[in-house]
Parts: C-alpha cells; sequence; structure tokens
C-alpha cells in the first residue's frame, strides 16, 4: 500500500509541474516553455508591482525572427526589443502595480519554440 501511495504522489507532482508550465500567468522569478506559430503572437499575462524591476529573457529555437513586447493594464506600450533573431532580452522598471502583457511576436513562416525568463528584483 505504501508503495501504491508513493507512487500515486509522484504521479500528483509530476501532474502539477505540467499545469504549472502551461499556464501562461507567471508569478516573480518564473520560466517556462512555450511554442508560437507562424506569424502569431502569444501573449502572457503577469503581474507587477509598484517599483520592481523585472529582467525578461526571451531566447528562441533559431528557426525564426521572434520579437518581445510588453504593455501596461492599459494597452499602453511599455518597452519593446525587436531585432533581427529570435533573442532578445530588456530590463524595465515597473511604474505601477498591475497586470502586465508580455508579448512574444514571431514574424517568421514557421512555428518556434523558445523559453521566456522572467527575474523580480
Amino acid at each position: 500500500m505504501r508503495i501504491i501511495n508513493n507512487l500515486i504522489a509522484k504521479i500528483l507532482i509530476v501532474f502539477m509541474m505540467g499545469l504549472g508550465l502551461s499556464n501562461l500567468s507567471f508569478g516573480a522569478d518564473t520560466s517556462g516553455l512555450f511554442r508560437v506559430d507562424s506569424r502569431t503572437t502569444n501573449s502572457h499575462r503577469v503581474y507587477f508591482h509598484r517599483g520592481d524591476t523585472v529582467d525578461i529573457d526571451l531566447v528562441g529555437d533559431g528557426s525564426t525572427d521572434l520579437d518581445l513586447y510588453v504593455y501596461d493594464q492599459y494597452g499602453n506600450l511599455c518597452a519593446r526589443r525587436n531585432g533581427p533573431y529570435d533573442e532578445e532580452e530588456m530590463s524595465l522598471d515597473v511604474y505601477e502595480s498591475g497586470y502586465f502583457s508580455v508579448r512574444v511576436v514571431n514574424v517568421g513562416w514557421d512555428y518556434n519554440d523558445y523559453s521566456l525568463s522572467l527575474e523580480v528584483y
């Protein structure tokens, strides 16, 4: 019985970890792996606190050009990085607490698997 309970506990942990990676809402100091289809945008809803500094790192798989945009809760563009490759990074000083939208735009003609890392301090 103990072996079965341990097995069930391990399955639940793996399941919960999978749910955490599929969630598009980040907390502080979070990262995730995602896929953005060709010519589309992924939006990640994130809550930031006023006075925090946020470092955002985007690293794609090298197949297409990815661009990075951050919008505040009112839809105002706060920051952007749109270089010619699929690696972008930025630092953002949060001026107001609220939900921000971190958007990854794939301007290429193929999907791109990318990692998005947010570090708040």
